[in-house]
């Protein structure tokens, strides 16, 4: 009942776009991650943003497909509100690939802290805060495709932000326990993640005029 009443809050309060502010383009003065190679981005854009987002804790979970080049995880950087406390850890989910969707349960989860920091913009009434996920220590192999988010388990609610721009595959969301996923477009607006996923990038997918510099 509790998670109920925090859905509708977060639905009746947050989503009016009448009230929505912020820069177009992205962030003002955010800065990559200084990892080797920036995998895959889609920064928060004001302009763009979904008018309803899903949620990413307890059994809610949101994904987006990645479709980049092979190599380790190192960061995974994203916008996001709460009705609670903003986080200072998050978890990051891959699940496998079924023909073009995910596939069930996540073939890893698992928790890393995270960086937070306010971007001065609100989401309807909601600050919204970039969080940056260091998994460096423990850096996760990516080979696509496979999909990939964020999701908080420390008892408070967490909501991705997203935009309507879809790139390969639109995002999927599970609504109960299960790891039954359905496209966003289901119930909310076909979108993706806004998200930065920073890393090593694997040798084998660099091109031969990269490789020849090296020497």
């Amino acid at each position: 009942m509790k998670l109920f009443v925090i859905l509708l809050a977060i639905s009746a309060m947050a989503f009016a776009s009448g009230t929505l502010r912020g820069g177009p383009g992205g962030v003002a003065n955010y800065t990559l991650p200084a990892t080797d190679a920036e995998m895959d981005s889609y920064a928060y854009s004001a302009g763009e943003q979904m008018d309803n987002i899903g949620a990413s804790f307890t059994d809610y979970a949101t994904i987006d497909d990645y479709n980049g080049p092979d190599g380790e995880l190192l960061t995974y950087t994203m916008w996001g509100v709460t009705t609670q406390t903003a986080p200072t850890a998050l978890e990051i989910m891959v699940v496998a690939d079924a023909s073009g969707a995910p596939s069930g349960a996540p073939t890893s989860q698992d928790s890393y802290s995270a960086t937070v920091s306010d971007t001065g913009m609100t989401y309807g009434s909601y600050q919204i805060w970039l969080a940056v996920v260091d998994c460096s220590a423990a850096p996760i192999a990516l080979a696509a495709p496979i999909w990939v988010s964020t999701h908080r388990n420390d008892g408070s609610n967490w909501y991705p932000i997203g935009g309507t721009t879809v790139t390969g595959t639109e995002g999927y969301r599970t609504l109960a326990a299960g790891w039954a996923w359905e496209p966003f477009s289901n119930s909310l607006v076909a979108g993706d993640l806004f998200k930065v996923l920073d890393g090593n990038v694997s040798l084998e997918r660099n091109t031969w005029a990269g490789i020849k510099n090296m020497f």
